[in-house]
């Protein structure tokens, strides 16, 4: 039991991790969007 306690709070610590990347990812591409560094238009 001991085990799968652990397994499992594992699991929401790198879940939690990958949240807060793509938080920041996201963040950093809306900014880049705003800014004009990132070019949205088609070709």
């Amino acid at each position: 039991m001991d085990n799968e306690t652990a397994r499992i709070d594992a699991l929401m610590d790198k879940a939690k991790q990958s949240i807060t990347l793509l938080k920041e990812r996201r963040a950093a591409f809306i900014t880049g969007a705003v800014t004009g560094q990132i070019d949205l238009r088609g070709k």
